[in-house]
């Protein structure tokens, strides 16, 4: 089933959306710190080693529904490189998921 997909550009804390995606880049920086707290994720009770993935409801506490958390390296080792193979995964996560 093809889906449209839409790019927003926005506070992702206050833009309406389907599935928020943020990288996991082996701790919480920038805007994902700022939906772990919203969504009361503690970073040593995440774990998501790279290459790995996981959704997280938003429960009403963001305007999003669903976040999905891509697993990534640290962001020293996180490149443009690295940055095309996280939106691919990413893409590849939500097209096969069942949500």
């Amino acid at each position: 089933m093809n889906v449209p997909i839409t790019v927003r550009c926005g506070d992702i804390t206050e833009t309406p959306c389907d599935i928020a995606v943020l990288k996991f880049a082996q701790g919480f920086y920038g805007a994902d710190a700022e939906v772990a707290q919203a969504l009361g994720l503690s970073e040593r009770e995440f774990e998501l080693p790279p290459g790995h993935h996981s959704f997280v409801s938003a429960a009403g506490r963001l305007p999003c529904k669903t976040v999905l958390f891509v697993g990534v390296r640290s962001p020293l080792d996180f490149g443009y490189a690295e940055i095309r193979e996280f939106a691919e995964a990413a893409l590849k996560i939500i097209s096969q998921a069942q949500i």
